[in-house]
């Protein structure tokens, strides 16, 4: 299980933040946040696999947050917030 955001260049500052958390499992329950100067890229959490047996069950739910803060001039507000979540139910 990784937790993977993608944000695009443009004419900003942006600080992503990648998260995950797990009802059962403490070890699924990490974030990064990486910060990208006018330029594209990618932020994520560590990749983890279930090291249980075949009867595993969680519930994970995955974040992402964006902040966006805008070069002069822009409109008010300068900055835009922007996140989505996905909740993952296993089996």
């Amino acid at each position: 299980m990784q937790t993977l955001v993608y944000t695009v260049a443009g004419d900003y500052d942006t600080k992503v933040t990648a998260s995950q958390s797990s009802t059962q499992h403490s070890y699924w329950t990490v974030s990064n946040t990486c910060w990208f100067y006018n330029s594209a890229g990618i932020c994520n959490t560590p990749t983890y696999g279930p090291q249980e047996s075949s009867t595993f069950t969680d519930t994970v739910t995955t974040r992402a947050a964006l902040a966006r803060f805008l070069y002069p001039p822009c409109d008010s507000p300068c900055k835009q917030n922007l996140s989505s979540s996905i909740v993952i139910n296993f089996p």
